[in-house]
């Protein structure tokens, strides 16, 4: 196993305050993280303030909103469809990453495109 990269869509915002899609990855290397369980890929740590986990409704919408706090958000359940002031859309399928930096401005906007609950594990930072 040699180093690998961890990607994730990561949304922002420009000084006007319109909100983007890009693109981030999340380096790792192979480490001892539990001996004496064989090496892993570990990326470095970073620090956060709490973690949640956030259940949307089936059919759920949410109006444009900028992201509450800088956020790594990783659907578990559902499908989502994010919409971003500059009107790119992206669908999010379990095990998809997000970081949300879209902390003022126009911010984006959330349907959950499930007819069941959709299940986000939110680690903000």
């Amino acid at each position: 196993m040699s180093n690998s990269t961890v990607k994730v869509t990561h949304l922002y915002n420009d000084p006007k305050g319109i909100s983007y899609f890009g693109d981030t990855q999340i380096d790792t290397a192979l480490l001892e993280f539990a001996p004496p369980a064989p090496a892993v890929n570990v990326s470095a740590p970073r620090p956060a303030k709490q973690y949640l986990f956030l259940e949307l409704p089936p059919n759920w919408y949410g109006e444009p909103h900028p992201a509450p706090s800088r956020q790594l958000m990783i659907l578990i359940r559902g499908e989502l469809e994010v919409t971003v002031s500059n009107n790119s859309k992206k669908i999010f399928k379990p095990g998809d990453i997000a970081l949300a930096e879209d902390i003022s401005g126009e911010g984006h906007a959330t349907r959950n495109l499930s007819s069941d609950p959709s299940l986000l594990l939110i680690v903000q930072y």
